[in-house]
């Protein structure tokens, strides 16, 4: 697949705001490295990145030592597109921060703030926010998710006396310290329109396409040699970096040229690729071939 280099320096660029907060995809990204959330990457590039493991299906806290064992150094926990209570999610963060990795979490569409603040009281460094699509919704998602003076996330009195924060200084200290990343999701057509004016607002650290409601609101559902997906991939990477923005891609299975091109050619910090539930699909269908080969194709 050829494409055109949109970038320099492997096409990296850090995020002056994703950089300085506590979790590990701040980190590569200060480091120039990748993010990404899949178990199936192929590239001597991703080998050097944070492996990121999705989350859909398994709900007790094994799944954060399963993701320890594989090597992984971080969750994708999706609450838009599973059953997963947010007792469960707060179960795997207490259990991701105890094991040294992060947690960045999924929330539904259109939740309200009520529901986004019990998903940040979880735990999750990061909260991801789906179906943005003007910069209005980028606002109430930045309201949502920061503390004040960037947003108007609610201060639980614990963490000012966990940590001693006797001082109004000490204080601001302390919130910047427990500060999350804040991603929103790229998926439609208007939202590309927009994509200038949503990656300039102060606040937001990480755009993050949906490939999927992507590729079906352009009319080319799956299609990614598509030219318009392509434009998608360097539209979104110029914004972020114009604007000094991470940004990623996610819904794009089994795409090891992309996801390269992505990181490699054009900057992107964070991929999603597989999900728990995937990986124990594909597992038990090859489990399945096995024992179908040993018993000579008899069902």
């Amino acid at each position: 697949m050829a494409h055109n280099s949109e970038s320099s320096n492997n096409g990296h660029y850090n995020s002056p705001q994703a950089a300085s907060f506590n979790n590990n995809l701040s980190r590569q990204a200060a480091k120039g490295k990748l993010c990404t959330a899949s178990s199936l990457l192929l590239s001597p590039f991703f080998v050097t990145s944070v492996m990121s493991l999705g989350v859909r299906l398994i709900s007790g806290v094994e799944i954060v030592e399963i993701a320890c064992k594989a090597g992984f150094d971080s969750l994708f926990i999706d609450l838009e597109h599973s059953t997963l209570s947010l007792e469960a999610t707060g179960q795997i963060c207490r259990a991701s921060k105890m094991a040294g990795i992060s947690a960045f979490i999924r929330v539904p569409a259109e939740c309200g703030d009520g529901y986004v603040q019990r998903a940040l009281g979880s735990g999750g460094d990061g909260i991801i926010v789906p179906h943005v699509q003007t910069v209005e919704d980028v606002r109430t998602a930045i309201a949502m998710a920061k503390y004040p003076p960037l947003g108007s996330r609610s201060i639980t009195p614990h963490l000012l006396i966990s940590r001693s924060a006797k001082s109004p200084l000490r204080a601001a200290e302390v919130l910047k310290e427990h500060e999350v990343i804040l991603m929103v999701m790229i998926e439609t057509v208007e939202a590309l329109s927009n994509i200038d004016a949503i990656a300039a607002e102060p606040g937001l650290d990480v755009l993050q396409i949906g490939s999927m409601d992507m590729s079906m609101s352009l009319g080319i559902l799956g299609q990614w040699d598509d030219p318009l997906y392509q434009d998608v991939l360097i539209t979104v990477s110029r914004a972020a970096k114009k604007h000094g923005k991470l940004w990623g891609i996610s819904g794009l299975p089994s795409r090891a040229d992309i996801w390269n091109y992505a990181a490699v050619e054009l900057g992107a910090s964070f991929i999603v690729s597989s999900y728990d539930v995937n990986l124990l699909n594909q597992a038990a269908a090859a489990n399945y071939k096995l024992i179908r080969e040993a018993g000579g194709g008899a069902s």
